[in-house]
């Protein structure tokens, strides 16, 4: 599994979730990313970690007056996020199988 530098950021901020301990929402991870990705690339970023398993959509609830979709990690998702990178190559290369001969 290969994840860029942006996706693991975006994992991260989505496995600390908000300071009350609630799931983030789009526009809360969009507000606490270190660069500045339009809504559209976030969505991209959010389906391409869903599709790896590390993070899903849970309910949806109403927050600022409008229905927002919360998004929390998986259990692999706290594992790769509260890893350190070592750790993550460590288990990106138990998962693969690798030809060395």
């Amino acid at each position: 599994m290969h994840l860029t530098t942006k996706q693991i950021e975006v994992l991260r901020i989505i496995a600390k979730g908000n300071p009350d301990g609630s799931h983030a929402d789009l526009d809360e991870i969009l507000e606490r990313a270190s660069y500045k990705p339009t809504k559209q690339a976030i969505q991209f970023t959010i389906r391409s970690l869903v599709d790896h398993g590390l993070i899903e959509k849970h309910a949806s609830e109403k927050r600022r007056g409008r229905l927002r979709v919360l998004i929390g990690a998986t259990t692999l998702g706290m594992h790769f996020a509260n890893a350190g990178v070592s750790s993550v190559a460590a288990a990106i290369i138990e998962s693969e199988e690798f030809d060395l001969g």
